[in-house]
């Protein structure tokens, strides 16, 4: 290898890249490389735009792979018990089930993440009633034991609420 070539510049239009040429950590000058021939470019384009919607499709599915770890969170009897039987607030907050997951599973997500299966959690708990039918069309998973147990006793909570009892 005897230069560098550091891209400093494009033209998408005319298809070149303009290079910082690096000999030796010393720059030396420019150098225009075009892309390739307009015949190569068209398979290029067709190819990229499929890559492209290939990705885009994959991100809508995302909210199967939040779904999957969220079930995967309920099957942890451990959790599921935490929200059932520790967190002992009138009304669940996102906050309980995020506290639920970093106590058991933390290590294993990201902070965004854990934040985001708990939001999950917390929603598809909150919302099951109305959920559930269409559930596994929506998100790719059946819905679990745990799920069931926690929507049954937050909608207890709130019934009980909703009556004025403590």
């Amino acid at each position: 290898m005897q230069a560098t070539l550091e891209a400093v510049a494009w033209n998408r239009k005319r298809r070149w890249t303009l290079f910082l040429a690096w000999v030796g950590g010393e720059p030396l000058g420019v150098v225009p490389v075009p892309w390739c021939r307009a015949e190569l470019w068209r398979e290029y384009a067709a190819f990229k735009a499929r890559s492209v919607d290939r990705t885009k499709s994959a991100s809508f599915r995302d909210r199967q792979h939040v779904a999957r770890l969220a079930m995967r969170m309920y099957d942890d009897e451990w959790i599921v018990d935490h929200l059932l039987n520790v967190v002992t607030t009138k009304k669940k907050k996102p906050t309980d089930f995020e506290g639920a997951v970093k106590t058991y599973r933390g290590d294993m997500m990201t902070e965004s993440q854990s934040k985001r299966v708990a939001y999950f959690m917390f929603t598809a708990a909150r919302a099951l009633h109305h959920l559930e039918p269409t559930f596994e069309e929506r998100f790719g998973v059946k819905v679990n034991e745990g799920l069931r147990a926690v929507a049954e006793a937050m909608r207890t909570r709130a019934q009980q609420e909703d009556a004025g009892e403590e």
